[in-house]
């Protein structure tokens, strides 16, 4: 049996506060859609390729590039129609790829996140400092495209650190 990370206090379900929403709503739900760069043919990584299939897979490639054509733009609309906010799960090296798709989500007052900078780069085999730098350029980069600071990360099929937690000043 493995040890337990302490990534978070154990808090059982049993005894626990009652929780209250704001307005005495019922319902609460999350909208989170991941935003993400995929790379048509990326870097090698010994332990887990970028695509499952070998890269360049088109088909994969062809669906993500969709998501950032013309899907992010539908889901805005929608959501839009509703008065609804996203967090975004955001793929950092989308502020370089597609500034409009950040822009449109800011000026929408949408939360980001970090899933990393591309979702075919993943953090294995990363040292505790490699993985330290890669949240903190995450955290600066949002930071300096949208003026919000990300409060969260995702890693793109990472192994936990408590790096995570601790770049992003909560551990």
């Amino acid at each position: 049996m493995r040890a337990d990370p302490t990534l978070y206090d154990y808090w059982p379900y049993e005894n626990r506060p009652k929780l209250v929403w704001p307005e005495g709503k019922k319902l609460a739900f999350w909208i989170a859609p991941n935003i993400e760069y995929y790379e048509y043919d990326p870097p090698k990584n010994p332990s887990r390729p970028g695509w499952p299939k070998p890269a360049p897979d088109v088909v994969g490639y062809s669906q993500r590039d969709w998501g950032n054509r013309i899907g992010h733009w539908r889901l805005m609309e929608l959501m839009d129609k509703y008065g609804l906010r996203g967090s975004i799960s955001l793929s950092v090296g989308l502020i370089d790829h597609h500034p409009e798709i950040i822009e449109a989500c800011a000026a929408r007052n949408w939360e980001f996140f970090s899933h990393g900078i591309y979702n075919t780069r993943y953090s294995y085999n990363m040292t505790e400092a490699q993985e330290r730098a890669l949240i903190e350029d995450s955290i600066k980069s949002v930071e300096r495209a949208t003026g919000q600071r990300i409060r969260g990360y995702l890693a793109p099929r990472a192994h936990a650190h408590r790096a995570h937690l601790r770049a992003l000043g909560r551990a």
